[in-house]
């Protein structure tokens, strides 16, 4: 989000560090298969229970993808958590971990 760096500094230094700095092809291909690549027909085909997580705040990946995910994806839940940004679990990984693992341990998965 907007305001992510500021307000977690220390979380946010931490995880640039971290981040494997990509070859120049990789990054462009990585942005081809963003701008370009589209799975819409087999997202519609998935049997799977499916949880798209969102900020509503993400600069990177704008929301209204997640939602045209969720659109597609038969009996998909949508979370879009206000005031988050594209690196989601890092600022709030409290909601983040609650809502995997509601749906991970939940009973459609499990059977």
């Amino acid at each position: 989000s907007a305001g992510f760096p500021d307000r977690f500094a220390e979380i946010w230094e931490r995880w640039i560090l971290r981040l494997d700095h990509a070859r120049p092809t990789t990054t462009l291909r990585q942005l081809w298969a963003a701008l370009r690549h589209s799975t819409r027909r087999r997202l519609a085909a998935l049997k799977t229970p499916t949880l798209v997580i969102t900020g509503d705040d993400d600069r990177i990946m704008p929301p209204r993808g997640s939602r045209r995910i969720a659109a597609v994806v038969p009996g998909a839940r949508l979370v879009e958590l206000e005031g988050a940004g594209h690196v989601f679990p890092l600022e709030r990984p409290d909601e983040t971990v609650q809502l995997l693992t509601e749906h991970f341990t939940s009973e459609p998965l499990l059977r």
